[in-house]
């Protein structure tokens, strides 16, 4: 960030309880009443207009697409009577597909919807479906044979039928329920559509490859969605792609003031926006920094948050039909941007504000997403050490937990790691989250170093050594702390370090060495603290600090235990022991 002063801020948005970001855009065409009504209520409303038709057709695509999915897709054939030819041909090129495959019984539903509300409406349908997506239904799903086809030699198991105009016949497994109980029926409303459309594409059908159809759909159906405001799944992936953080916090610093504001992107629609960011609560610095700006920067904010909703929702799911997804795929790229806004902005909001004006939303995002990157590579290092992905859970709990959903593909917060009664997992979020994880993951780094350089240890050893006929379960649930106060017991018993479990016989004499019980309350002996003393010089102060913490955690639970009343099966989480002597 250079010095110079910030330009001053709008009166900040007053904040009554939570906001959504489609609250804090300011932008929303529906009635505020409306944004958490069922779709039913929306649809009234919409139809109750002194011209729906108008203010369907005034819609995006996208948003048209994404009201037919809140008001739900049974109830939604009204608005597809309404509708123009483009925005049915949108809506076919964001719902039929599935990543890159066509998904033949989501184009028949939507003409079955569009048959309910009118035969024109379906013809229209038709008429918008294309080419290239019927051609590839009479080349996959159905076979198209000539007129002169010998009939009583197809086989019993797929059904036959002759064209409309007779000049073809077409045969289809009985098993493809879905396509052969309609195919009569869509036959005909085809010829009723266009018959001279028909015929053409019954001719293709002959000789077409299924594969060569394919690629020019997914060709020209990417350069529709582009148009439309959405990206393909290949293009989505590059939302998560690595952005430097440090780098990119430099930049700021030093040239943010000479990046021009951000422009308005190919708009997507108020409705969509407010469909998409509806349920999206932004985290507290992300909602400060709306808070400063003007208007117009929120509203292009917003814009420029539901393109990257929508981005982030193809990369996770390939398919724009998944709609009820779009909740937690909005909180995760809120999540994520507030991360990033404040390593950029050092947790200021005031300058989060510029940042927001001046960046896209996409980079910042992707600031926040490489940052959990860059955690998670740690993580899974330490989860080879420990011996985590061998079933071991040796760092306990929460660190545990914390370094297995850090380590994901995407990077998760483990809330137990806070110390609350919250145990769940969430997308992180602050910089205090990443703190937390790489101090876990900073002491687990030392102690298993530890562990490594001066007790010999490694996880495989620890499932191959014989230790006393300890069964596999019991070895998978050992703690590091276990380990390292059985080894102080050995020291003490046998004078060298050593993870044999200890007998009934042992335990008894262990405490006497362990506990120095002559004070009001019981203490470490005297031998075990010249023990600890003896290895201190060879550990940093994390380490030690840990050692402490392990021998208090059993003179909490077994210093005032008697020697004489010791069972070994009752003291397995302190130490190892045996039951019975061997």
């Amino acid at each position: 960030m250079t010095d110079s002063p910030a330009p001053p801020p709008a009166p900040p948005v007053p904040r009554a309880g939570s906001r959504s970001l489609a609250d804090l855009a300011g932008r929303a065409r529906m009635p505020a009443e409306l944004r958490g009504a069922n779709g039913m209520r929306k649809l009234n409303w919409l139809l109750d207009l002194a011209d729906p038709k108008a203010m369907v057709r005034s819609l995006s695509t996208g948003e048209l697409y994404f009201l037919t999915k809140d008001i739900g897709h049974n109830d939604a054939g009204a608005l597809l009577e309404l509708a123009s030819n483009e925005q049915l041909r949108g809506i076919l090129d964001l719902d039929v597909w599935s990543g890159h495959e066509v998904r033949f019984e989501r184009w028949l539903g939507w003409l079955d919807l569009a048959r309910d509300a009118s035969l024109e409406t379906a013809q229209r349908l038709v008429r918008q479906t294309e080419d290239e997506l019927l051609l590839l239904l009479f080349t996959k799903r159905v076979q198209v044979h000539a007129s002169d086809l010998e009939t009583d030699t197809v086989p019993d198991e797929l059904q036959l039928l002759q064209t409309p105009d007779f000049a073809y016949w077409v045969t289809i497994p009985h098993e493809d329920e879905d396509l052969c109980d309609r195919l009569r029926d869509l036959m005909s409303l085809l010829w009723s559509s266009d018959p001279e459309r028909m015929r053409e594409l019954l001719l293709a059908a002959r000789f077409e490859l299924p594969s060569a159809v394919e690629e020019s759909l997914i060709f020209f159906r990417q350069g529709r969605l582009e148009e439309m405001g959405f990206v393909g799944p290949e293009e989505a992936l590059r939302a998560y792609a690595w952005l430097d953080p440090g780098r990119a916090r430099q930049r700021v610093r030093e040239h943010l003031q000479r990046v021009r504001p951000a422009m308005p992107l190919a708009p997507l629609g108020d409705v969509a926006q407010d469909l998409v960011l509806r349920d999206v609560e932004p985290p507290a610095l992300l909602a400060e920094a709306l808070s400063l700006l003007d208007d117009d920067a929120r509203a292009r904010v917003a814009e420029a948050f539901a393109y990257l909703v929508h981005k982030v929702f193809m990369a996770w799911t390939g398919d724009l039909s998944h709609t009820d997804e779009l909740p937690a795929v909005g909180r995760h790229v809120a999540a994520l941007t507030n991360l990033g806004l404040a390593h950029l902005a050092d947790e200021s909001a005031t300058t989060g504000a510029q940042v927001l004006e001046r960046l896209w939303a996409e980079p910042i995002f992707r600031v926040g997403h490489s940052l959990t990157v860059q955690l998670a590579r740690r993580a899974r290092k330490i989860e080879a050490r420990s011996g985590a992905r061998l079933g071991l859970h040796l760092l306990g709990e929460p660190t545990h937990s914390a370094i297995a959903s850090a380590s994901q593909a995407r990077p998760r917060y483990y809330e137990g790691v806070e110390g609350g009664a919250a145990m769940g997992y969430r997308d992180f979020t602050t910089i205090a989250d990443l703190v937390r994880v790489e101090t876990l993951i900073d002491d687990a780094d030392r102690v298993l170093a530890f562990f490594e350089q001066h007790l010999g240890f490694s996880p495989e050893t620890l499932l191959t050594a014989e230790l006393g006929g300890l069964d596999d379960d019991t070895r998978r649930q050992v703690r590091l702390e276990t380990l390292f106060r059985t080894a102080m017991a050995r020291l003490l018993l046998d004078e060298e370090l050593g993870f044999a479990p200890l007998t009934k016989a042992e335990l008894a004499r262990a405490f006497e060495l362990l506990f120095e019980r002559d004070a009001e309350a019981p203490t470490l002996g005297l031998p075990v603290r010249r023990a600890m003393d003896a290895l201190a010089p060879h550990v940093d102060e994390a380490v030690r600090r840990w050692m402490e913490r392990a021998m208090d955690e059993l003179v909490l639970a077994l210093g005032r235990v008697r020697a004489h009343d010791l069972d070994p099966r009752y003291v397995a989480e302190l130490l190892l022991a045996v039951p019975d002597e061997t």
